[in-house]
């Protein structure tokens, strides 16, 4: 390299020269082995003064007194349980099996044989525990009780808020869930959908229903526009 430094600006020539050989000092040594303890979560709530005192200026006492209780309890389940159920399941991702190993199928998706499909989808343990523990928690149904009245909304935001770094992004459903659930019960469902509203809004985790999205193209991310037409009117188009 030095033989070089010649045909370089006068400034940089003087910088290179002065650089010792360190890959031949490097390869000739041997790293030694670096450890440190993997950080522990806080308790949410309690170490969040900013959600506190939202909670103490704008809850009337009563109110006040009950939603810091459940939120003290939730972030103490927090910290000790859902925390590391979201750990797992950003560890193990759900899997899709489409074929087994020969292209058939086996067992109880034997029907499935003449097609050599068994789609299975596989899901971490940890993110069907987080399932039941939303329902408990009420995650979903809490401003469809309206216990706190209008600030039942409050409530169950700030326990997503304790719960949305640690919950393994299973937020995501329960964005969905309580969309669908808002739009029936706007539309004052009946039927089905009031079953299904019954489903969504349920802290039985027997009873449960996640709303999910749908969608058969193979790459993430949405595909379709709407794009604005003559009269007023949308057109969806594909991109």
């Amino acid at each position: 390299m030095l033989k070089h430094i010649s045909h370089l600006h006068p400034l940089l020539r003087r910088r290179v020269s002065g650089i010792p050989n360190a890959c031949t000092s490097y390869s000739s040594t041997f790293p030694s082995s670096f450890y440190q303890d993997e950080p522990e979560l806080p308790d949410p709530y309690s170490t969040d003064p900013l959600l506190q005192g939202y909670l103490m200026r704008n809850l009337q006492k009563q109110t006040h007194t009950d939603v810091t209780a459940d939120l003290s309890r939730f972030s103490h389940l927090v910290k000790e349980q859902i925390d590391g159920l979201g750990r797992s399941c950003e560890t193990w991702g759900p899997m899709l099996l489409s074929n087994g190993g020969f292209g058939g199928a086996k067992g109880r998706r034997a029907d499935f044989a003449e097609r050599g499909r068994r789609d299975f989808l596989l899901i971490s343990p940890g993110w069907s525990l987080l399932r039941k523990m939303s329902a408990r928690e009420g995650l979903v149904s809490a401003p469809y009780e309206r216990k706190h009245g209008d600030w039942s909304r409050v409530h169950q935001a700030a326990k997503l808020y304790l719960f949305s770094p640690s919950s393994g992004l299973f937020t995501c459903p329960i964005a969905m869930s309580d969309g669908a659930a808002a739009v029936l019960k706007d539309i004052k469902a009946k039927g089905e959908l009031a079953v299904a509203l019954e489903h969504l809004t349920s802290r039985d985790p027997t009873h449960f229903w996640t709303s999910g999205q749908w969608m058969t193209e193979r790459r993430g991310g949405s595909d379709f526009v709407a794009v604005v037409a003559d009269q007023g009117k949308a057109e969806i188009i594909e991109e």
